[in-house]
């Protein structure tokens, strides 16, 4: 009798021990996402998505009109567009603080310029200048600092890099009221990248330690600053990739040709939970390609790094064919860079990791389980507006934002 009270026992404590087990492991079904709305902006274009720290108010950039805009997605099916600014010149991304109260805009402005606006009553409190033009302004969680890409942007079609002056990481420091901000440069010259003396600065994510990890998209890298000091971390090259893509504009979308030694060349960055990044490979450079060595800039994908630039997962061909199983590839871009894996968004659920990657001629974004960042799975194409920009996630209301260059609308998925 007491022999099958212990074998019962045991038999018990297994059978508690599996069920925890499964109960600590992450979900298999993540949510799936439907379009909202595609609603069309106030003005011409919408490009660059911040949100209030509620999620029910964003602030676009539209480039074309060079004025901030404001709009009320309470409703995420019936949004409402709540008013605009004059920038000027033209905007080229925003940001919100912590507390909700300033919206941070920068305009390509000579001298480069950052516009803080009152975000209920949308009127300017200050404007900070600086050399340069800004490219991506980010705002730490804990609302101390944002962090400025000032790319000094070349002419993609004209000069070859090196391209002075430099670019570099403009620190502000958000302390107190915005008459009291002030801010610190931050020197990325001088990297083993590609183009030592001209960085090119794009996009800009930073982590819970006040990490900024930056692409150096045309020197195909990455580099992380301490945003308390000011000091380097690491930088590293994002490497090339070689995998099958459509190479050809033939009207026909078919993964047949051979992409050889293709550098990632990122744009948008994120951190992942784990610490780890991902990177968005749209291409950029291409002022020494030749196409009759079969040689080609963007990666066509995304990639899983650590935060050393290891290679934790790359995309491949996936992305593409996934793109056209939707029925969204355009193959009259076939010859340049394909969809143009351009935006990254992260997005916690449950116990799972949602990763949203914007595709500018895909005509949305692919959504990812990033819960296994060595194997992600693919799990459905987001169809929104035309030639997407910005993204954004917003994990508290279980909404996803895509900012649609093409036709001037900001598309809202929520849950299904």
């Amino acid at each position: 009798m007491r022999k099958k009270i212990v074998v019962l026992s045991a038999s018990l404590l297994l059978g508690a021990g599996l069920f925890f087990l499964l109960l600590s492991r992450p979900t298999t079904n993540p949510m799936r996402l439907e379009l909202a709305n595609n609603f069309p902006v106030t003005g011409l274009v919408a490009e660059i998505i911040a949100a209030s720290p509620d999620g029910k108010t964003v602030v676009y950039t539209d480039s074309e009109a060079r004025q901030f805009g404001w709009v009320d997605i309470s409703n995420p099916a019936s949004p409402r567009a709540l008013g605009t600014y004059p920038a000027k010149q033209e905007p080229t991304s925003v940001a919100v603080t912590k507390n909700g109260k300033w919206a941070l805009g920068v305009v390509n402005d000579v001298p480069g310029r950052l516009d803080i606006l009152d975000m209920k009553t949308r009127q300017l409190q200050r404007e900070i200048t600086f050399p340069g033009q800004p490219d991506c302004i980010v705002v730490s969680k804990d609302g101390r600092f944002a962090a400025i890409a000032i790319e000094n942007q070349r002419d993609d079609e004209e000069i070859a890099m090196p391209n002075l002056p430099a670019g570099y990481l403009l620190i502000v420091d958000l302390k107190g009221e915005p008459r009291n901000w002030s801010t610190r440069r931050v020197e990325l010259t001088g990297l083993k990248v590609r183009f030592p003396t001209d960085p090119e600065p794009e996009y800009v994510a930073i982590n819970d330690k006040n990490e900024a990890a930056i692409t150096l998209q045309e020197n195909n890298g990455v580099v992380i600053v301490n945003l308390e000091n000011g000091k380097i971390l690491e930088s590293w090259s994002c490497g090339a990739v070689s995998h099958k893509a459509d190479l050809n504009s033939d009207g026909k979308a078919e993964l047949k040709d051979d992409l050889k030694n293709a550098r990632r060349e990122p744009d948008g960055i994120a951190w992942t939970p784990p610490g780890n990044l991902i990177t968005a490979n749209e291409g950029d450079y291409s002022q020494d390609v030749d196409k009759d060595d079969n040689s080609f800039v963007g990666g066509r994908g995304f990639t899983v790094f650590s935060r050393q630039g290891k290679v934790l997962f790359d995309s491949g061909d996936e992305l593409e064919a996934e793109a056209i199983r939707a029925g969204v590839y355009d193959d009259d871009r076939s010859e340049k860079r394909g969809v143009e894996a351009e935006g990254v968004a992260i997005m916690g659920q449950g116990r799972s990791t949602l990763a949203f990657i914007g595709c500018e001629y895909g005509n949305g974004a692919a959504m990812y389980d990033l819960s296994n960042e060595t194997r992600p799975r693919f799990l459905q194409w987001l169809k929104g507006g035309s030639a997407p920009e910005g993204l954004l996630a917003l994990r508290e209301r279980n909404l996803f934002l895509t900012a649609n260059e093409g036709d001037g609308t900001i598309s809202v998925f929520q849950k299904k």
